[in-house]
């Protein structure tokens, strides 16, 4: 089965999930609390993140409709993200974080936590988690640092931002994009993604015409374009593109519409995280012409059993599902096939046996195969290139192995990633 799941594995489990408020007790019925392991759902209470509930929500529906084996169920609930203040300082939103971490992670029979969306949250609530002996599945966060502080029960869903560099800058040197403007967002994971994009793209060839971090020099996004129309150093047409590391939504969508306002119409290159919410509805087709992306998950198209997956979620929610959709789905779906190579639900069992996948039995999402090195990183996936013509988004490359491409699959050493290049439309 392109799960990786077959039948044996969803019939041992059966997840029911419930919303409910963060600091809410429950006894779920058919069998007292402590007898029922749990599985809790993180994520912010908005309605950008709706999709990402409704993938696990799905995957869950999917393994309940399955049966269960005698009294057995594995109970999961939903946690509403503790809500950040925008002004609050970083000290803040980590104190809240770990404190409502340890609130989960006191739950009885605690199985695993999957969620958080910031890599500032998935870093604070992971050390926690990580003390605690409970496997955290972290969906969104890409940052390089959350598996890099050697926790063992950390799992990083998605490659990190470093990938997502090398990648594009592979990318730009196969499309002739050589002269770029390079604008981070001021934190750790901006700063991150511009600097291997640079490394990687100047190792191509390629020229930085500019590179600064976004508010810092000039107070205004405004202010920051002027200057490259006015400076003396090279001019606009110069510039091949602009690279983007930055996961602010409302500063994103204002960067592309003051760009295309003063005739700045260049391709923007960046991660996933510029689809975040529904930045292509707020702009409009036009101008989200040249937006170029990196991401793990193509539609249906990434793997046969995913065009099951998206007819499934049209059907139940009449939306299309987006990369966290997928991830949510796939999260639950991981978690379950864990369950099932370890023997039993314990926890300490399912991070040894999530971190043996790969040699032992490998699982295989929507998302393309879900397999961890000793490090919790997910290894050994392609990863895609997407550009919007102006009308959609489409597939424009595929680079193979692009995941913590350093670490051998199934005891066998990967290939340097071979890159195809869809034609040109």
């Amino acid at each position: 089965m392109a799960f990786g799941l077959g039948a044996l594995a969803i019939s041992l489990l059966a997840i029911r999930l419930l919303i409910i408020p963060p600091s809410s007790r429950i006894v779920l019925p058919g069998k007292s609390a402590p007898s029922i392991p749990n599985v809790v759902l993180v994520y912010p209470p908005i309605p950008d993140n709706t999709l990402f509930r409704h993938g696990a929500e799905l995957a869950a529906a999917e393994v309940q409709a399955a049966g269960g084996i005698g009294d057995f169920r594995l109970h999961s609930e939903m946690v509403a993200q503790d809500a950040a203040d925008p002004n609050a300082r970083l000290e803040t939103l980590v104190a809240q974080t770990m404190t409502q971490a340890a609130d989960i992670a006191k739950q009885e029979n605690l199985l695993a936590v999957i969620g958080y969306v910031s890599a500032d949250r998935a870093m604070s609530a992971s050390s926690v988690y990580d003390r605690a002996g409970v496997p955290y599945l972290a969906t969104h966060a890409k940052s390089t640092v959350l598996t890099s502080l050697g926790f063992q029960q950390v799992f990083a869903l998605q490659c990190n931002y470093a990938d997502d560099a090398k990648v594009l800058a592979r990318y730009a040197r196969r499309a002739g994009l050589k002269r770029f403007v390079v604008l981070s967002e001021n934190n750790n994971s901006g700063q991150a993604l511009s600097r291997t994009f640079i490394r990687s793209a100047s190792e191509r060839g390629a020229t930085i015409l500019y590179n600064a971090e976004l508010g810092t020099h000039f107070p205004t996004t405004e202010r920051l374009l002027l200057y490259l129309l006015d400076n003396k150093s090279f001019s606009a047409n110069d510039i091949d593109a602009f690279f983007v590391a930055s996961n602010d939504y409302e500063a994103n969508i204002d960067l592309i519409t003051r760009a295309h306002s003063l005739g700045l119409n260049v391709p923007i290159m960046g991660s996933a995280g510029f689809l975040a919410g529904d930045i292509e509805k707020r702009l409009g087709p036009a101008l989200m012409k040249g937006l170029t992306v990196t991401s793990t998950y193509a539609g249906a198209a990434t793997e046969p059993a995913a065009a099951a997956f998206v007819g499934s979620f049209e059907s139940t929610y009449g939306r299309q599902p987006d990369l966290y959709s997928a991830i949510g789905y796939d999260a639950v779906k991981l978690l379950a096939h864990a369950v099932t190579v370890a023997g039993k639900a314990d926890r300490h069992l399912i991070s040894d046996a999530l971190r043996g996948l790969r040699f032992r039995s490998p699982f295989v999402g929507v998302t393309g195969a879900m397999n961890f090195d000793n490090l919790g990183r997910i290894t050994n996936r392609p990863m895609f290139v997407f550009r919007h013509d102006g009308v959609a988004f489409r597939k424009v490359a595929t680079f193979e192995h692009s995941c913590a491409d350093d670490t051998p699959a199934n005891g066998q050493v990967p290939g340097p990633g071979n890159e195809r290049m869809e034609p040109m439309p």
